[in-house]
């Protein structure tokens, strides 16, 4: 075989085994009721020390020890105490979590950058999330700035550019700006809006 031919064969394959390396898994392994997590080596990232446990997501699990909930990475390290009361998936580059009765949110470096003062929140969704404190809700960005007010009674979240929210048992669409695009719904049931159009009912029963 002529060299450069063999030494462009050899250089092919160390691009594939390059490429392989770097496309490492993971999997959650159980022993004696606890899990941890093992990479595609076989080789044990963590302990077996978790309750519960996610798949891997953009790098980052979800664990649970005793009903607290935290978040580790790739290499097996703990990028939150494992303390929250309650956590969801990030959205937008944020997580909700609760603590203390409180929520607020985490970037995925694990620092709190929402602070925990809420009553309720929902995840991040076009920018906005929707917050509760106090009885009342309203809108904050992604920096935790109040974007919109905290003066509606309940409040879903933003999909298309509209947010469905109740001020004193009226229901309306509302957008970015806080204007009513779309008043006083009758409806019991009004979700978000999807392809132009959001699902709209009433409850008659119960089975």
């Amino acid at each position: 075989m002529h060299e450069d031919a063999a030494k462009q064969i050899i250089g092919y394959w160390q691009l594939a085994l390059g490429r392989k390396e770097l496309e490492e898994t993971f999997e959650i392994v159980w022993e004696r009721g606890y899990c941890g997590f093992q990479n595609s080596k076989g080789r044990m990232i963590t302990q077996y020390k978790y309750d519960d446990a996610t798949n891997f997501t953009k790098g980052l699990a979800r664990v649970e020890i005793s009903g607290k909930y935290g978040f580790i990475n790739e290499n097996g390290n703990e990028i939150t105490p494992i303390k929250y009361d309650y956590n969801l998936s990030f959205h937008e580059g944020l997580c909700c979590v609760k603590f203390n009765g409180k929520y607020g949110f985490i970037n995925s470096n694990g620092n709190e950058i929402i602070p925990l003062k809420y009553d309720n929140v929902s995840s991040f969704c076009n920018g906005l999330a929707s917050v509760k404190l106090n009885g009342k809700c309203g809108f904050i960005d992604l920096k935790g700035i109040e974007i919109i007010p905290l003066k509606y009674d309940d409040a879903g979240s933003f999909s298309e550019g509209l947010a469905h929210v109740r001020l004193n048992g009226e229901s309306m669409f509302i957008d970015k700006k806080d204007e009513i695009i779309i008043s006083s719904l009758k409806y019991e049931y009004i979700g978000d809006f999807k392809n132009d159009m959001a699902p709209v009912g009433y409850f008659i029963g119960y089975f």
